[in-house]
């Protein structure tokens, strides 16, 4: 039967926009429970899983290059039951809780004591209330203290510049390797409610031996396997209310009438679909408290482990190590410790967040020969006397659609409001919004999967008490965790 335009008539008890992993896990959970029969997925991209995204060069297919989320911690409840269910081996990842090499303004360390003396001299005339120093440690904790002044400032550049000075902020911002980025400045407060998500973890970090992107294809396949629908290459134009809790939507191919509507899509992504209930959601202050942040990877696949090698034993990197440098927009650069046949090693090369990330996406939509070249450039001043050779293969992914979100600068309105509109933002509808922006565990899959968790429980009355997070003394947190995600 053909609708409008010679579009198909589609009848979907459930309808759920979004084919990442809480619109997957949303779809999966309603019919291994036996809560729905007629489900319906709707992708706007030829692939599934959002910001799961795998790759693997063909030299090493063994090894999954992760182009976005790329670790789980073990505190993750809901990821690790689905690993458990679907029996998905995986294997321990060695993450530092320090960076193993440093650079800023030109100069190369290996601890943060020595950046500081020789990058930010004028530091060691600062003195953060009864702390003498400023290291990493003694800033969070000095900036613990200073909670309560948050909601005085517009922004949390202005809370950071405050306390810890303009070049104190500086400094902080090169030891994470995430310079602030003002055109998407978070509130204040999200630097405190992002130390809250971590009471929820280890720090004992795994990986899928098959990436992250396991997850999502043993979901995909449980879906299909029970008579679910998913349309990929299908993006949602238009949502409308036509009748009480009859929703119609809008694709190139289709016209949906759905009962219950799931929308599992970033917030950028929901602000380019169109319609009365589009709209109502779009314009309600607690959507439009929601702010997001970019990312950029370049992966490459070398001949040989040439970053190894420095002729400055101080400046090489072995396996697993990892080095953080804002100076070139570099950010996050890591090798892995795998090789091919022939001795060929992999880099990520860049791992850069917020107006780095900005920088070498809209280089790449411009050219890739001309973003590798400077990448290229980049690495040769970040690893001075090296012969660099060019890779035999790369990978490049923008995140321009938002890799994590946060609150706006300039709004006051907190994560916990933002979670308990998401679970129904309209009483009496059933229209439930998930992803890792309705979580406190924002950036992580676990907050996506959580956020599902309260739609199942709200619309559906589920019961899913036993996939609470885990949580972990929070005296452990400053200690544990040095890439805050502050912007």
């Amino acid at each position: 039967m053909r609708g409008a335009r010679g579009s198909k008539n589609l009848s979907c008890d459930v309808a759920i926009v979004g084919g990442g992993i809480s619109g997957l896990y949303m779809a999966d959970t309603l019919l291994s429970l036996h809560q729905e029969r007629n489900v319906c997925l709707f992708e706007k991209e030829n692939k599934l899983g959002g910001r799961i995204l795998d790759h693997t060069f063909e030299r090493l297919p063994d090894v999954p290059i992760s182009l976005g989320a790329w670790r789980i911690d073990k505190g993750n409840a809901i990821v690790r039951q689905i690993m458990k269910r679907f029996e998905i081996d995986s294997t321990p990842l060695k993450i530092p809780k320090r960076a193993d090499r440093l650079e800023a303004r030109g100069v190369f360390a290996t601890n943060q004591s020595s950046l500081q003396k020789q990058a930010f001299p004028l530091l060691s005339n600062v003195k953060l209330g009864p702390y003498k120093t400023v290291s990493y440690k003694n800033m969070a904790k000095y900036l613990l203290s200073k909670r309560e002044t948050a909601p005085q400032y517009s922004s949390l550049s202005t809370f950071l510049q405050d306390h810890l000075t303009p070049e104190g902020l500086n400094f902080l911002t090169d030891l994470i390797a995430f310079p602030p980025y003002f055109a998407q400045e978070p509130n204040a407060e999200t630097f405190f409610e992002s130390l809250e998500k971590y009471k929820h973890f280890t720090r004992n970090f795994i990986l899928p031996h098959k990436g992250v992107s396991a997850l999502t294809d043993a979901l995909k396949a449980s879906v299909i396997k029970q008579k679910g629908k998913i349309y990929k290459d299908e993006e949602v134009k238009t949502i409308h209310e036509v009748g009480k809790n009859i929703y119609s939507l809008k694709t190139a191919r289709f016209k949906v009438i759905a009962k219950k509507l799931v929308l599992a899509v970033p917030m950028k992504s929901m602000q380019k679909i169109h319609g009365s209930l589009a709209g109502k959601i779009k314009n309600n202050p607690i959507f439009k408290s929601i702010g997001y942040q970019v990312a950029y990877k370049m992966i490459a696949l070398y001949e040989k482990a040439w970053w190894k090698h420095n002729s400055s034993t101080s400046w090489r990197l072995n396996d697993e190590q990892n080095c953080r440098s804002n100076s070139d927009c570099l950010g996050y650069t890591f090798p892995y410790k795998e090789r091919g046949p022939n001795g060929e090693a992999i880099l990520q090369a860049v791992y850069a967040k917020s107006h780095c990330a900005v920088k070498w996406g809209e280089l790449l939509k411009i050219s890739r020969k001309v973003t590798e070249q400077e990448i290229h450039k980049a690495l040769k001043r970040l690893f001075p006397g090296i012969d660099i050779p060019k890779p035999l293969q790369s990978v490049h992914q923008y995140w321009e659609n938002g890799f994590q979100h946060m609150q706006r600068a300039g709004t006051h309105i907190s994560v916990s409001e933002v979670i308990d509109w998401a679970k129904r933002p309209f009483p009496q509808q059933e229209v439930f919004i998930v992803g890792e922006a309705y979580n406190l565990i924002r950036g992580w899959v676990e907050g996506a999967l959580q956020s599902a968790k309260n739609a199942l429980e709200e619309g559906w009355n589920m019961k899913i008490s036993d996939m609470q997070p885990q949580r972990v003394d929070q005296t452990r947190v400053l200690e544990n965790f040095y890439d805050l995600d502050l912007y």
